[in-house]
Order: structure tokens, then C-alpha cells, then sequence
């Protein structure tokens, strides 16, 4: 796993290591970085020999991260909402 902030070097100690899910293989965590505070979302899985590990950098704090992780997921006639609002100008709001 990344033990280091790839932007600054800084560590992630265990308190800003948080988990959003898990299950027994996989697990998605929130980890905040202690000296510049850049956040990262990372999906962790068990493998078969090892550990796989993706993340992606977010400015979402952990609460947002955790709103985020038990909303439902975005359906293609979500997408399709949205550029169709996009399209006619109109502002729309998705809840």
C-alpha cells in the first residue's frame, strides 16, 4: 500500500487511515495526508500472493468520502439527466 504522500512526501499515520467499506477481500479506505493535507481514496483487494492496491486523489474530506461511498451508484439514465440538462441550459440538481 502507499505509505507516503505522493505529493509531498508526508506520512499517512494510522489516525488518517480510514476505512469507507469493506468486505472480506476488498476494502475501501480514506487516507488524509498529515503535512500538505491532500486526501486519497483507495481501494485495497486481496489477491491470490498479495495485495492489489488503485487509489485516486480527491479534495473530499473523510465525511464527504463516506456520503459518497453509501450513496447509490450512478445509473446511465443519471448520465444521460445530466447532459440533457446540460444541453437545454437549464440548471438541474441531483439529489
Amino acid at each position: 500500500m502507499i505509505s507516503n504522500c505522493p505529493f509531498c512526501g508526508g506520512d499517512y499515520p494510522t489516525e488518517n487511515i480510514r476505512p469507507l467499506q469493506g468486505h472480506v477481500d476488498d476494502h475501501l479506505v480514506h487516507v488524509l495526508c498529515s503535512k500538505c493535507h491532500h486526501s486519497m481514496m483507495l481501494s485495497i483487494v486481496k489477491k491470490e500472493g498479495g495485495m492489489a492496491c488503485a487509489g485516486v486523489f480527491t479534495d473530499c474530506l473523510f465525511a464527504d468520502a463516506a456520503k459518497f461511498a453509501l450513496s447509490p451508484p450512478i445509473s446511465t439514465d443519471d448520465v444521460i439527466s445530466v447532459h440533457t440538462g446540460f444541453s437545454l441550459d437549464k440548471m438541474i440538481i441531483i439529489q
